[in-house]
């Protein structure tokens, strides 16, 4: 295969560019044709502040990259272009320049830069989602980038302006994300979810497991404000000089932490400079332990991978992709973001408990070899290029009965007439709730879901938590927060503009947790059925009685999707002993629930939409859905609404109530 890899290297050197060559190593190891293009922000260097105002517009589109690009591409014919950076001399114009040459690219998302004009999602010290949850003025507004406001403007313009062009979901066909945390963020931002994989960084050549090791510590990485290097050394100060700590790196704080050190009287602390790779592996092997006190979210660290090839435990923040990378207890230890006490704790621990350590040496191995090897990983990228290359429309295998456009207009008024009729029918049963629905609609609270829940019983029930699963814009959850306002909310849609709407909407509720991921009873990627009316969405296929019945829903199209188990959060959300688990999943239900075995023993109300009628092709009926919940201990409780037909009036869904049968 010819592939076409370009890279747009930063002023400091960095693990983009150590992880740029060792691929385009690993691909012409494999025999494959492999072409570069680069460019460098040292061309910067030496320009007046005039003639860098003049490059401004290259960050948004740099003619002479399309120019050098469109030759290269017409005289090599590429059958791939893989893009690692454009930012700033190659620019987001390289990707209409492929477009235009028909040639698919596949860009991998090594830092936040396509949410965040400074790259890291951290802003003053501490983690900042504000461009993700509100928008990217936010960024100006603190002059994030290089502490210049008219700087940050001109990144943030970038993004906008390619927001507006859908550069990023219509001229990119696939990304690479380093970790699954780093893929959740940015279908969070709005990439389309379907085209992200996730593929970590390897290394290579393999150093091979240490033999003996030193009584030191060891860091290794950039001196940025994100890494907090100062937390690093202002641990060390608190465990007294105790401990030898090798420095290894370079960056923009050189200057001001060697100050720090000095003042601090840290004769235990050495800083090594910028090593070699082969050096610094040696040094790293050598280590008690590799420490990564970092407080920003990282997209992936290389010199985790590296660690681990050696056999070396990695102390880290429990932050980001750091805490998935290492496993606490196993192959390193986590201590609390930005607390040098715990940090100095952890590290004390590793040096009073030797043979604990050495487990941490061996699984630290053997999850190098199970997951960062150049043999598995070139699997991985070439599995990502095969399916870019063949990647067509995903289509209904079963194309949607057309109706007439005048029948698809009426039997959606009917519909919404028998909503409307039915919630003034609802609201009726106790006329008081009326006179909250204008302070409601302001809040913009569902209305129907809100007259579903706001009853006695349920307030008195002291629920303090709610799983929504199947959350959509947030109806449900809207209607939750109305009526239990101090509950815990955690929210699950697959769907990412869904959960980007879910995101704004809840973006200040401290109480409220969204996740981009759809839930049954298996892991993986998984063929999505997107509805032209969204919440009839669902991974089953739409029947065709679902669309006779509702012809507004009929036009579908797959997609991918990311499927986890909620038993896979069990550990991540608060459960309270009187928790209300939600299931709206348009057919699968019961997957969802034989995925949450173990998050039901927590669960105190189940309220899960079921069908009376096959509404989707291969879903569970009711009494499936009500024999596996009596089985695990709940009661059928009755019916919250109903969904009839708006062609005959039967019946084809209910929202049934289940509760926890008291032993």
């Amino acid at each position: 295969m010819k592939i076409l890899l370009v890279h747009n290297q930063y002023q400091w050197p960095g693990g983009e560019d150590v992880v740029f060559e060792q691929e385009r190593q690993l691909l012409s190891r494999a025999g494959h044709q492999v072409l570069v293009y680069q460019r460098s922000n040292v061309e910067l260097e030496g320009h007046s502040p005039g003639q860098q105002l003049a490059m401004a517009k290259n960050i948004i589109w740099a003619a002479d990259t399309k120019r050098e690009l469109t030759k290269l591409l017409a005289l090599e014919k590429p059958q791939i272009v893989h893009i690692h950076n454009t930012f700033v001399m190659v620019s987001p114009s390289i990707y209409s320049t492929c477009q235009e040459a028909n040639i698919p690219v596949v860009q991998t998302l090594h830092n936040y830069r396509l949410l965040c004009p400074k790259a890291t999602l951290f802003r003053d010290g501490h983690v900042c989602e504000e461009c993700i949850q509100h928008n990217l003025l936010r960024s100006v507004r603190h002059s994030c980038y290089r502490e210049s406001m008219s700087a940050t403007a001109s990144v943030a313009l970038m993004l906008a302006v390619h927001r507006q062009r859908h550069t990023w979901d219509r001229k990119i066909n696939a990304y690479i994300a380093l970790t699954e945390f780093a893929r959740e963020k940015f279908v969070a931002g709005g990439l389309p979810a379907d085209r992200i994989f996730v593929k970590p960084n390897f290394v290579y050549p393999d150093p091979g497991p240490r033999v003996g090791t030193q009584d030191y510590a060891v860091f290794a990485g950039r001196f940025s404000p994100e890494k907090s290097v100062s937390l690093l050394l202002t641990a060390w100060q608190r465990l007294g000089n105790r401990i030898p700590l090798l420095i290894l790196g370079d960056g923009p704080e050189r200057e001001r932490l060697h100050a720090q050190a000095a003042a601090s009287g840290l004769s235990s602390v050495s800083f090594r400079g910028q090593l070699g790779r082969q050096e610094a592996w040696a040094t790293i092997a050598k280590a008690r332990c590799l420490i990564l006190p970092a407080e920003c979210y990282e997209t992936f660290n290389l010199t985790i991978a590296e660690a681990f090839a050696c056999g070396t435990p990695v102390i880290c923040s429990r932050l980001g992709a750091m805490q998935e990378i290492v496993e606490d207890g196993r192959t390193g230890l986590h201590f609390t973001p930005g607390d040098a006490d715990d940090l100095a704790a952890k590290v004390e621990w590793a040096w009073t408990h030797p043979d604990q350590m050495k487990d941490m040496e061996r699984e630290a191995r053997l999850e190098y070899e199970a997951k960062y090897t150049a043999e598995r990983n070139y699997q991985m990228l070439s599995e990502i290029y095969e399916q870019t290359l063949h990647a067509g429309a995903r289509v209904s295998a079963r194309p949607p009965k057309a109706a007439p456009r005048w029948q698809v207009h009426l039997s959606r008024a009917r519909d919404l007439i028998g909503k409307g009729w039915a919630h003034s029918l609802a609201a009726l049963e106790r006329p008081a709730q009326v006179l909250h629905f204008p302070a409601l609609l302001l809040k913009r609270v569902h209305g129907g879901e809100f007259l579903k829940l706001n009853k006695p019983w349920l307030k008195r029930a002291e629920i303090k938590t709610v799983i929504d699963v199947g959350a959509h814009t947030g109806e449900f959850s809207s209607a939750v927060r109305a009526v239990l306002p101090n509950a815990r909310i955690y929210a699950f849609e697959p769907q990412a503009d869904c959960c980007r709407k879910l995101i704004r909407r809840f973006g200040e509720d401290a109480l409220y947790q969204a996740f981009p991921v759809a839930l049954g009873d298996e892991r993986g990627p998984v063929d999505f059925w997107r509805s032209s009316f969204s919440k009839s969405s669902s991974v089953l296929p739409m029947s065709v009685l679902h669309q006779e019945a509702f012809p507004w829903t009929a036009d579908n199209h797959s997609t991918k999707v990311r499927l986890q188990t909620l038993d896979d959060y069990a550990d991540e959300m608060e459960l309270s002993e009187k928790t209300l688990l939600k299931i709206d999943v348009q057919g699968y239900e019961d997957r969802v629930l034989r995925g949450a075995t173990r998050t039901l023993e927590r669960v105190h109300y189940v309220i899960v939409e079921v069908s009376v009628g096959p509404l989707y092709d291969g879903q569970a009926q009711f009494h499936t859905i009500y024999e596996f919940l009596v089985q695990s201990g709940f009661s059928y409780m009755g019916n919250m609404e109903q969904l009839s037909s708006p062609m005959d009036g039967s019946i084809l869904q209910v929202d049934s109530l289940f509760g926890r049968t008291k032993s």
